[in-house]
């Protein structure tokens, strides 16, 4: 928030100094430009040791040198990039971070200018930088108020000041502590920055003018408005020099600082939002075109130790419609997590049975059949699958004799035991009361594995016993179809719970008579031979 708060007030300062003295040559462009650069009067601190930024006690002398250095190293680092460090805009940002320390009086640093061999926009921005700093809660100290910093910088206590530019600060002291109490920062054009001198506008221009700017106020309070309602992050990023400016939710939404230098080898921006994820949003936006320069997306980020998922909506800058060049983006960052962990949990309740969070039926059928492919894609041999329905003899009598939830325990326990007895990637759902599924993939004999499952499944649960008719259908010499595979292992399931239970039955172990006196019953086993008999 630092640094939008001293775009607002650069800008606000500045604009009233043109009002206010023609010693100054400044035109809107100049104010526009100097409030852009504001924003890297500190990237020197990169270069300070954190336990000096971060001490909550008073610099020793040795500590506060080091401090000092930052406005040297900032100008250095502008002054040694080999693109565009001729460009205004770089050498004004040049001069700010050099000599926002200066003061009116010879006392600052690091150069110890005096008067106006301070460039003008250095000086507004160390006015600027102290009101922020005053107004602000640091580490080793509490916030001022608004009046009580007024009173700070006007009794000398921050330094000496150029008298217009304070004469300037008191014109405007009302309307920027309402700026900044509002969130309404240097990022937007100022109002006050678009008024056009009467004298060179006749009444009706005077008045579109006026209604010009009432639209645009409104848009501002309509912006900020909705921006803390989402709790958005917002963000520029300039290619050179390579920087991202982060806005007010950053630090407490992000933990991370409002401006980075060289982001994409940051080792706590990487840290958050991940060198993939970040390498493929640069890709997606140098992919963009001038009239399609939006990118959409959504990545997770860890914030805080835990991960959490954004929606990312930026777009991408570039130099203009003739060989056009890639300057960098904007946008802003959501929190969607909320939103995110809702879904997942509506997609795992759709897929999974809600008693024993087992996939379901309709999930089960999906995968499988996309597991067994189509008839000329698989090698029958290697890509065999072995499908079982597993059904619990005598369930009824667990609900009959013990009630219901006693029943839903019994099956909450077989299903973890279903689940323990298969590898991870195999699928096991329920698929009726107390009937399962097991499918996996088998490329040797399936016996000895279906013999192994059987065994770990019978036993007992809190005196109740535990018998399971299964019933198995493999893919060997059968098309690939998932209703086919069930079917015979229904068929399989439904012959030996008839011919006695406790035990499992191979579809390929039936003759042909038996298959076929079994499609002629009314029922398989699914369909409800335990409803039928009773199982005693």
């Amino acid at each position: 928030m630092h640094v939008l708060n001293v775009q607002a007030m650069t800008e606000m300062i500045l604009t009233q100094l043109m009002r206010l003295t023609d010693q100054y040559p400044l035109t809107t462009e100049d104010i526009s430009l100097i409030t852009m650069a504001s924003s890297l009067h500190d990237i020197g601190k990169i270069a300070i040791p954190e336990e000096i930024l971060n001490k909550p006690g008073r610099f020793t002398d040795e500590e506060f040198a080091i401090m000092k250095t930052h406005s040297a190293v900032g100008s250095d680092m502008l002054d040694d990039l080999e693109l565009y460090k001729d460009e205004k805009l770089v050498r004004v940002a040049r001069d700010i971070c050099r000599w926002h320390h200066e003061r009116w009086d010879g006392r600052g640093y690091p150069d110890g200018l005096a008067g106006d061999d301070i460039p003008i926009s250095a000086q507004v921005v160390a006015l600027a930088d102290v009101y922020d700093a005053l107004t602000s809660r640091r580490v080793y100290k509490p916030p001022f108020s608004h009046e009580e910093a007024l009173r700070m910088i006007r009794e000398g206590e921050c330094g000496a000041f150029n008298p217009l530019i304070l004469e300037c600060l008191e014109a405007v002291a009302d309307d920027l502590e309402k700026r900044l109490n509002h969130g309404i920062t240097g990022r937007e054009i100022s109002i006050d920055s678009l008024h056009l001198s009467e004298a060179t506008l006749d009444n009706g221009d005077a008045e579109a003018s006026s209604r010009t700017l009432e639209l645009l106020d409104y848009e501002r309070m309509k912006y900020h408005f909705f921006a803390s309602m989402s709790n958005e992050v917002q963000f520029e990023f300039t290619e050179e020099p390579p920087m991202i400016v982060l806005s007010d939710w950053s630090d407490h939404k992000l933990d991370l600082p409002e401006i980075i230098m060289d982001p994409y080898n940051d080792e706590a921006f990487c840290a958050t939002f991940g060198q993939e994820n970040l390498q493929k949003l640069s890709r997606l936006l140098r992919a963009t075109a001038i009239d399609d320069p939006v990118v959409d997306m959504e990545m997770e980020a860890t914030v805080g130790g835990e991960t959490r998922w954004f929606h990312v909506l930026a777009r991408a800058l570039w130099s203009g419609p003739s060989d056009p060049v890639y300057l960098g983006s904007i946008g802003k960052l959501i929190d969607i997590d909320d939103r995110q962990a809702e879904l997942i949990d509506l997609q795992f309740k759709a897929y999974h049975d809600p008693l024993t969070e087992v996939v379901n039926g309709a999930f089960a059928r999906k995968v499988i059949a996309e597991r067994l492919g189509a008839e000329g894609e698989c090698d029958r041999h290697r890509d065999r699958h072995v499908l079982a329905l597993c059904d619990l003899d005598f369930f009824k009598q667990a609900n009959d004799t013990y009630g219901h939830q006693f029943g839903d325990r019994v099956l909450k326990h077989f299903a973890e035991r279903l689940q323990e007895s298969v590898r991870g990637e195999d699928v096991v759902a329920r698929v009726g009361g107390d009937e399962f599924l097991l499918c996996m993939e088998c490329p040797v004999d399936p016996r000895p594995l279906i013999d192994r499952i059987h065994q770990s499944l019978e036993g007992d649960f809190e005196g109740f016993p535990l018998s399971v008719s299964m019933g198995v259908a493999v893919t060997d010499g059968v098309a690939r179809d998932y209703d086919e595979l069930f079917r015979r292992a229904d068929v399989a399931l439904y012959h030996k719970k008839r011919g006695g239970r406790s035990g499992y039955v191979f579809y390929d172990d039936l003759d042909e008579e038996e298959r076929d006196s079994l499609l002629e019953e009314a029922h398989t086993a699914l369909s409800g031979i335990d409803r039928d008999e009773s199982d005693q």
